[in-house]
């Protein structure tokens, strides 16, 4: 028999189950009225949804998660102090969540996060430490990629550390303690002007610095060009 749910139990459940859809939804939590929950919660700007090959696909908004403060289902969390990094969140899972819909329906092998140490690299090259800490790995039509979410916030010269940590990790040889092939380092930025920024700063500190083969590593897209076209990724 399905139950009836509270908004808040269903904003509670989209906060540990992100990017379902209201099918999926309905087949966790067994309940009938799930559809009219899900837009009274939107409607309140609590939720929001991604809507890829017609389905959408709901997580929890910034206002979602101080609700959920209030109510003591997200407890020991500043909302205001975190505000930039539970974004980010939200951005990083929206990239892997289309990224995983789109390989499914078209049988793309996919994998995210495949380890832990794919995304916390510490090591040493011509006497500096560097340390490799990318938002998420993962691994697309037999390709391995880094992914970088930018939102405009850091400054370039917070951008060219990582360039410089991602080649110095491509010349000290250690990748291959966990790749064959380096993988691609995709930066995903939310405008073209921001695109054409970071290409072109991405591509003077190379030429600057007289690596060789390193710009190839590196990749910008705008979010929006991913969303239409996920393979983009691989060009």
């Amino acid at each position: 028999m399905s139950k009836i749910i509270t908004s808040e139990h269903l904003l509670s459940f989209i906060y540990y189950h992100p990017y379902l859809s209201s099918t999926d939804i309905s087949v966790f939590i067994n309940t009938k009225n799930v559809l009219t929950k899900l837009r009274q919660l939107q409607d309140k700007d609590f939720i929001d949804s991604i809507k890829y090959e017609r389905t959408n696909y709901y997580f929890v908004t910034l206002k979602g998660f101080k609700l959920l403060a209030v109510e003591g289902s997200y407890r020991n969390i500043d909302i205001e102090r975190r505000k930039f990094t539970l974004s980010h969140y939200i951005d990083t899972n929206k990239f892997f969540k289309i990224l995983k819909i789109y390989a499914d329906g078209n049988g793309i092998e996919f994998s995210d996060f495949v380890s832990d140490r794919f995304l916390n690299v510490k090591f040493s090259y011509s006497g500096k430490r560097y340390n490799i800490n990318p938002d998420g790995f993962c691994i697309f039509k037999d390709k391995s990629f880094y992914i970088e979410m930018d939102r405009s916030t850091e400054s370039s010269f917070k951008i060219l550390e990582k360039v410089d940590a991602f080649s110095s990790f491509y010349l000290s040889f250690e990748y291959l303690k966990y790749f064959e092939k380096f993988p691609t380092v995709l930066f995903i930025v939310p405008t073209l002007k921001r695109k054409n920024l970071l290409t072109d700063r991405i591509k003077r500190f190379i030429d600057s610095n007289k690596y060789k083969d390193e710009l190839q590593f590196f990749k910008v897209f705008v979010f929006d060009e991913f969303i239409d076209n996920p393979e983009i990724l691989t060009y």
